[in-house]
């Protein structure tokens, strides 16, 4: 996936969107659409610096369908995030 404005991408599970936002060293927003949704969600994705010299990564998710979208992104979320610190070795 080539991270540029417009740029179109698609997941393993087959979830799609385009890249709207990209700030190298920053932050990315995009859209995201799992296949079973009706519309596009927002996601934004930031990776800032923290006092303590670790990096800090945050995820913004707006405009999901529903409460229980809202449950399953946030558990996908801290899934992928652990992912993150155990390749990162905290």
């Amino acid at each position: 996936v080539e991270l540029a404005v417009g740029e179109p991408f698609e997941t393993s599970d087959g979830t799609t969107g385009e890249f709207r936002v990209v700030k190298t060293g920053s932050h990315v927003r995009l859209s995201w659409q799992p296949p079973m949704w009706d519309q596009p969600s927002t996601l934004q994705v930031r990776a800032t610096e923290s006092k303590s010299s670790r990096g800090v990564v945050t995820f913004h998710h707006e405009k999901l369908p529903d409460e229980s979208a809202r449950d399953k992104m946030l558990e996908h979320w801290a899934e992928k995030l652990s992912a993150l610190a155990e390749l990162a070795e905290i």
